[in-house]
């Protein structure tokens, strides 16, 4: 077996077909939810009340999100100055998506760990957004 191939159960897996980081589209939609969110939630409050803690809202996310970037960019693999053009590429979201993602509780394929990371934000990003059309409609 060689040493790139790696035991899963009763297949076997090429290791460089698994992997343990998002795409950084991944991370990029993450964004631009939590944007959606922010934006939708500020059109929400009008009312000096609110204000306050609109802005409490907007530094908690505001804080996760700069934690998250920071885990994305203290994640990403060293390039070597010299080293090979295919250790240095990253693959595109199509081929990422087709790879294994190493989870805490199990592998999955990519493309689902990528949708559970990204549902219960679009959730609550396109509930919020649905309130502020709703409220802005009723004005």
């Amino acid at each position: 077996m060689p040493a790139y191939w790696i035991k899963d159960g009763e297949r076997r897996v090429d290791a460089r077909h698994v992997t343990r980081l998002f795409h950084p589209a991944v991370y990029k939609w993450i964004a631009w939810l939590v944007g959606l969110y922010l934006v939708a939630s500020w059109n929400i409050a009008g009312q000096p009340d609110t204000d306050y803690l609109m802005l409490v809202v907007t530094g908690v996310f505001l804080m996760s999100f700069v934690l998250a970037w920071a885990s994305f960019n203290t994640s990403l693999p060293i390039k070597r100055v010299g080293g090979s053009a295919e250790a240095q590429h990253a693959p595109g979201l199509s081929d990422w998506s087709r790879r294994e993602f190493d989870a805490y509780s199990g592998r999955l394929k990519a493309a689902e760990a990528a949708i559970e990371a990204l549902l219960p934000i679009a959730a609550v990003a396109f509930g919020m957004a649905a309130m502020a059309i709703a409220t802005s409609l009723a004005d």
